[in-house]
């Protein structure tokens, strides 16, 4: 007998998600800046206090390793867009999605990065 693909999938996020809330928990907030390599993207406070993404429009060689805070931004961006396109919205431009920074942890049910403008 088989185990249906949408019992195989529960049960690898049953165990994967826990793991992510473990690790995450133990993030400082130095961590989500660490530049892991000389070549890295990350998120930068601008004069007026928001943080903004390092970006280049075409792919540059070798691909920059990203920080914590720069993969979380684009997470965010991703889902942003994602979710304008399911309620049928205009996407979002990536300049209008900002990285909240490493302040106090979200509210349960908040969005994961701001949207400006």
């Amino acid at each position: 007998m088989t185990t249906p693909r949408r019992d195989l999938l529960r049960w690898q996020f049953d165990l994967t998600w826990p793991l992510f809330e473990y690790h995450l928990d133990r993030l400082e907030p130095e961590d989500f800046l660490w530049e892991p390599a000389p070549h890295s993207w990350t998120v930068h406070r601008t004069a007026d206090g928001t943080w903004v993404p390092d970006w280049a429009e075409t792919e540059p060689d070798p691909v920059p390793v990203p920080t914590i805070a720069w993969v979380s931004w684009h997470i965010g961006w991703w889902w942003s867009v994602a979710t304008d396109h399911l309620h049928g919205r205009p996407p979002r431009d990536r300049t209008d999605i900002t990285w909240p920074g490493d302040g106090p942890r979200p509210s349960p049910g908040s969005a994961p990065c701001a949207r400006t403008g």
